[in-house]
């Protein structure tokens, strides 16, 4: 492949599009990819707002959509990203679920208490590995993107995005969650809502890494869906 490619795939309640976009000629000659989670987001809600930059997008590349499906009529967070890191389904209960810093600010972090989801994956017999695509690429950086924590005074498990990159061992290698994608918002949901520059910069320096994977999400849609 002479020119770069980026493939970005949107996954949205139960859909994903997964969009192709052609790089400058002469870049490097791997591609990568970009899967942007919509928690909330029905294909009837892009046919009604009609999001510009999300159809811009597909203007500019070519278009899939995908089903995720879990074990309810309704998915979860934590059983829709686990099930796009497994690749089939997977129920993930966040209670005992943490993403603890294994180095320094910018490091990996490890998401301990997955006990129970890997027991949970053995009984409900679909074969499901958490962790099964990070680990399937050991060569490709996979970053995690996306703060959904609903405010300072909340401490339940938000960091719903590391569960989709994490590899077998619970490690993500390149995470941007940090609080300071966050900026005070009285009237947002939960207090709080993403700094757009600060994600800005956060997308810019996760497509910096060569040949990377990045799963990103969008916090300020599951903060809606919570408080709604």
């Amino acid at each position: 492949m002479g020119a770069r490619k980026a493939w970005i795939a949107l996954a949205g309640a139960s859909s994903a599009v997964l969009l192709t976009m052609p790089g400058p000629a002469g870049a490097q000659s791997c591609g990568r990819a970009v899967v942007v989670a919509l928690p909330g987001v029905t294909w009837a809600d892009v046919q009604r707002v009609r999001p510009p930059e999300l159809l811009a997008a597909m203007r500019g590349g070519s278009s899939a959509s995908v089903s995720v499906r879990v074990f309810s009529a309704n998915s979860d967070y934590g059983s829709g990203f686990a099930t796009l890191g497994a690749g089939t389904r997977l129920a993930a209960d966040p209670q005992g679920l943490r993403a603890t810093a294994s180095r320094g600010r910018g490091g990996s972090v490890r998401v301990v208490g997955l006990g129970t989801v890997r027991r949970g994956a053995e009984r409900a017999g679909y074969d499901a590995t958490p962790g099964a695509l990070a680990s399937a690429l050991p060569a490709t950086p996979v970053a995690a993107l996306g703060n959904a924590a609903l405010g300072d005074a909340s401490r339940e498990f938000s960091d719903w995005v590391v569960l989709a990159a994490m590899t077998r061992a619970g490690i993500v290698r390149y995470p941007f969650i940090e609080g300071e994608l966050l900026r005070p918002a009285p009237r947002a949901p939960f207090g709080v809502a993403t700094d757009r520059a600060r994600a800005a910069r956060a997308v810019a320096d996760a497509l910096e890494l060569r040949c990377g994977l990045t799963i990103a999400t969008e916090g300020d849609l599951i903060r809606a869906e919570q408080a709604a």
